[in-house]
């Protein structure tokens, strides 16, 4: 097309162009070489760097006093791009969840905080490579992720991973918020998608030994408050679990031994029903009776652990004064209390715990400074020579409260004929 036939306002801007092109030639040595040499031999359609898709709009307007169709495209793609990048730089990443159907990446979450606002945002999507940054609404993550549904039945899990690096470029407080929203973020996504949550295993002690369980999957340990765990790694001396809803990092992991673990998962298999005063627990699994002897006794390490209750009474290293009390008075006088009927209330500054006797009937109590460890070395006695032994202002918070207790105390334990 002759000059002649371009529009009047086109071919004065092709002309200015021309004038500054010469200018920026003699000045910008960038542009002087991509002129001369880069055009010449460049693919343009390849070209994504911002500052030489411009010098090749500034060559297309001094040739013909527009820029190509599909260069403006590109030009406002990078633009995008460049913006992303800049938001991206502001942004310190505080961790990443994803989402696998077995061995195939379905989501991938990552989280972080803008440093010059402390925002929360996250990323679920990139463009060419860059995070695509948004607020962090509950709302988003549940619609993401709840409905993601596994093509392998029990194959839906996540992963996380807490950025511990990244983070200590953050203030105190703004590290306090980002760790308590990524928890959160990790526990919504599970929660809210019912897949996810029947991932969780629950395995035996010789599964776990044989390796006969999802390594990929969490499991649920009851002795650790029915918290799910992955095992990271494990040796004939030790066990290193993660917690499976916590932010995962290189500090917090919780490191086993394999005995103590196996313990562990030993006694998840079996219900405790009784903490006898003799010196045993019982347990029952599958309606068989088990028995092992308490920490404190000082007796075969063998006999702590569960095993059925006749194989106990027959084994050889059981002290025969030990045998005759377990026979006597746990079997045939049935005298302990029922570990299924406990109940706890606060009086004071210490915890009343209530149990009934399995025998009798009865209630006992007894009133414990800590209620966390364990009570089996308590001293448990009948409920009206407790009351005698309380204060008249005591007394009365007492009666108020174990009307409430008595009305939900469970006896189904009751039912079980030993």
């Amino acid at each position: 097309m002759t000059d002649k036939k371009i529009p009047l306002l086109q071919r004065l801007r092709k002309n200015a162009q021309r004038v500054l092109n010469v200018y920026l030639k003699l000045t910008d040595p960038s542009f002087r070489s991509f002129v001369n040499y880069e055009s010449k031999v460049l693919e343009t359609d390849k070209v994504k760097r911002l500052e030489k898709l411009r010098y090749m709009a500034r060559i297309d307007i001094a040739t013909t006093g527009v820029i190509n169709p599909g260069l403006k495209e590109r030009l406002r793609t990078a633009r995008s791009l460049n913006e992303l990048i800049a938001k991206d730089q502001k942004i310190v990443q505080v961790g990443r969840l994803k989402i696998y159907d077995k061995n195939a990446e379905v989501s991938h979450i990552v989280m972080g905080t803008d440093r010059d606002n402390g925002r929360t945002l996250y990323s679920s999507s990139k463009a060419d490579n860059i995070p695509i940054w948004q607020d962090y609404r509950p709302e988003n993550i549940i619609n993401e992720t709840s409905l993601i549904y596994p093509v392998n039945a029990k194959g839906l899990h996540l992963t996380n991973r807490y950025f511990e690096d990244d983070i200590a470029l953050l203030d105190k407080a703004q590290r306090s918020v980002a760790k308590d929203s990524f928890k959160k973020m990790v526990s919504l996504v599970h929660s809210s998608n019912p897949k996810l949550a029947t991932s969780v295993q629950t395995i035996t002690e010789k599964a776990f030994l044989a390796d006969d369980y999802n390594k990929a999957l969490p499991i649920k340990i009851g002795s650790m408050d029915n918290r799910p765990y992955i095992v990271s790694d494990k040796s004939d001396n030790y066990v290193i679990l993660r917690p499976y809803l916590e932010p995962q990092s290189d500090t917090n992991v919780k490191i086993l031994s394999l005995d103590d673990f196996s313990k562990r998962l030993e006694n998840d298999s079996i219900t405790v029903f009784a903490h006898c005063k003799q010196g045993v627990d019982l347990g029952l699994r599958n309606n068989k009776l088990y028995i092992r002897a308490q920490d404190n006794l000082a007796i075969d390490g063998a006999l702590k652990k569960w095993m059925p209750f006749d194989r106990f009474i027959k084994h050889r290293s059981v002290p025969v004064t030990l045998k005759h009390k377990v026979v006597a008075e746990v079997i045939q006088k049935k005298d302990f209390l029922v570990e299924s009927t406990k109940k706890t209330f606060p009086l004071g500054k210490r915890t009343v715990v209530l149990k009934e006797h399995y025998a009798r009937g009865e209630t006992f109590v007894a009133l414990v400074e800590d209620i966390s460890k364990s009570d089996v070395k308590q001293h448990y006695i009948p409920i009206e020579a407790f009351k005698k032994k309380l204060s008249f202002s005591d007394r009365n918070d007492f009666e108020k409260k174990i009307e409430n207790a008595k009305e939900t105390v469970n006896r189904t334990a009751q039912k079980i004929k030993i």
